[in-house]
């Protein structure tokens, strides 16, 4: 089949959790947003509201509340299989967040297969790392696949 590109840049904005503005905002329960704030990072690039913001709104928590946080902003979590073919065909139409191990990143765009992705097929804004493509070393098994609409 032939290569297809599937971009959703245009529906996130990428965010690094080490923000001068807000990387030393302190979780209720241990850890700053700089230190451990990788999934609310990630839900601001989605949502396009940054993660001072959401943690102003009352999110205040390490543990991310997906739901909560969507629903806030007017988004409706969704949830699939962690596969790379689920991966390739979420971002037909929206930024999927990817759990690879205890980290999240944001993947915005495949360009590839959709019938046999690759991880080198996939584009990613990493909030605690320099951007790349989802088959870096760091990045384990994908655990998760989560979006917003």
């Amino acid at each position: 089949m032939a290569t297809v590109i599937r971009n959703q840049s245009s529906k996130c904005t990428a965010y690094r959790q080490d923000n001068k503005n807000w990387k030393n905002l302190a979780f209720t329960d241990g850890g700053t947003i700089g230190t451990v704030g990788c999934s609310m990072t990630c839900v601001g690039m989605c949502i396009k509201k940054s993660p001072k913001t959401i943690y102003n709104d009352g999110f205040t928590s390490s543990i991310c509340d997906w739901s909560g946080i969507g629903s806030n902003y007017g988004k409706t979590l969704k949830t699939v299989s962690a596969t790379l073919s689920n991966l390739a065909s979420t971002l037909s139409n929206y930024p999927a967040i990817v759990g690879v191990g205890g980290h999240f990143v944001v993947v915005y765009k495949f360009e590839g297969d959709p019938d046999n992705p690759q991880k080198s097929d996939f584009s990613v804004h990493d909030p605690a790392r320099s951007d790349g493509t989802l088959d870096r070393s760091a990045y384990s098994d994908i655990t998760s696949i989560r979006y917003y609409k």
